[in-house]
């Protein structure tokens, strides 16, 4: 009887470690699986951050360049802003300068073609007596086109060059300073435009 025992006492022990083995090889398996399950979603989750970093990477670089693109025009444009600053104040200068002749030749142009004709004029101090000779040659040739002539005003303007025009419903600013604001203004706009 200890016999028949001892061989059931043997056989459930090796069907509890045919048990533990297969659950063990069961465990281990199932390990291998979360594993393996683990390592594609770590590899996945690498090749997604890798993705998105080299789209982050892109999209720097591209701001960069923009940036970069967008300082470069800035400082250009400042320079040519300069520039084109320094050539209007030179450009100013050279005409509160002008005499004689010279003088003469602008004073006419702008009257003939800024004079629509019974303006009143309001002179530059430097230009009253030009303007004063030639008041009667305009107010002429304005009458032949059956215009009003102009009159010249006792009061000076402030300004070194050219006169302010003053009809009942307009002012115009014909003083050299203004034209070149004018002018400027434009250039400035043609720069901005080739530059953007």
């Amino acid at each position: 009887m200890e016999n028949n025992g001892d061989k059931l006492i043997e056989r459930i022990i090796e069907d509890a470690r045919a048990e533990a083995d297969a659950a063990a090889a069961a465990g281990e398996a199932e390990a291998a699986r979360i594993l393996a399950k683990g390592e594609s979603e770590i590899a996945s989750m690498r090749r997604e951050n890798e993705k998105k970093c080299a789209e982050a990477a892109r999209e720097l670089d591209e701001r960069s360049r923009i940036r970069g693109n967008l300082e470069a025009r800035k400082f250009t444009l400042a320079k040519r802003r300069a520039t084109v600053k320094e050539a209007f104040e030179n450009t100013l200068s050279k005409l509160n300068e002008l005499s004689g002749a010279d003088r003469e030749r602008l004073l006419i142009k702008l009257l003939e073609s800024e004079a629509e004709g019974g303006e009143r004029i309001y002179p530059a101090p430097a230009d009253r007596p030009l303007i004063q000779k030639l008041l009667p040659v305009i107010n002429e040739k304005l009458a032949s086109r059956g215009k009003r002539p102009l009159v010249l005003e006792a009061r000076d303007q402030s300004f070194r060059g050219g006169f302010l025009l003053v009809s009942d419903i307009y002012e115009k600013n014909c003083s050299f300073e203004s034209l070149m604001i004018d002018l400027k203004a434009q250039e400035e706009a043609k720069a901005a435009k080739m530059l953007f």
